[in-house]
């Protein structure tokens, strides 16, 4: 029986064609607040117009490696900053990743694509960040550790940080004064 042959890696999504402003790391959301996040307070619209703010901040370019994806240039993807102690989830900005950045930012996501794509996303966080393959491991191994933490309960949605940032509607604003 021949072995099975080793997937290559994959082409880049693009030439870097823009700076890179914000880093690649694995962001994994806690169980506990999966779909608790902007698309879950604002309407249809409202989503659409913090998308497109943050794409063209970026100029359609994905701010962590410089490129785009092929089907779609960039994807929104929110950065929140999670408070272990008060288990507040509180909304930081928006960044403009390529898919396979985002692919690598969620990788527990993307292992429910299937062993090749996580071993696509684990090559393009070594390419971007100039990483080592163990070095992945082990950022990968300590991000699941922090989920682990992250997920032992309940949060508390915080996304006033986006008061300000398109015009949203007085409904939104109220969700957003009175998270619970």
């Amino acid at each position: 029986m021949m072995p099975e042959p080793k997937p290559k890696a994959p082409k880049a999504t693009s030439q870097p064609k823009g700076p890179r402003t914000e880093p690649l790391y694995v962001d994994l959301v806690p169980s506990t607040a999966w779909h608790a996040n902007l698309r879950s307070v604002l309407t249809g619209a409202e989503w659409e117009r913090v998308k497109a703010k943050s794409f063209a901040a970026s100029n359609n370019l994905c701010q962590a490696c410089g490129g785009q994806g092929k089907r779609h240039p960039v994807e929104c993807h929110e950065r929140w900053h999670y408070d272990i102690q008060t288990r507040i989830q509180k909304f930081v900005k928006t960044v403009s990743l390529c898919p396979m950045c985002h692919k690598a930012t969620h990788i527990g996501f993307t292992s429910t694509l299937g062993d090749r794509m996580v071993q696509f996303a684990k090559w393009h966080l070594a390419r971007v960040n100039g990483w080592e393959a163990w070095m992945v491991e082990a950022h990968i191994e300590v991000a699941f550790e922090d989920w682990g933490r992250r997920s032992a309960g309940p949060w508390i949605l915080d996304a006033n940080g986006l008061m300000g940032f398109v015009d949203l509607g007085t409904k939104t604003i109220a969700k957003l004064m009175n998270p619970n």
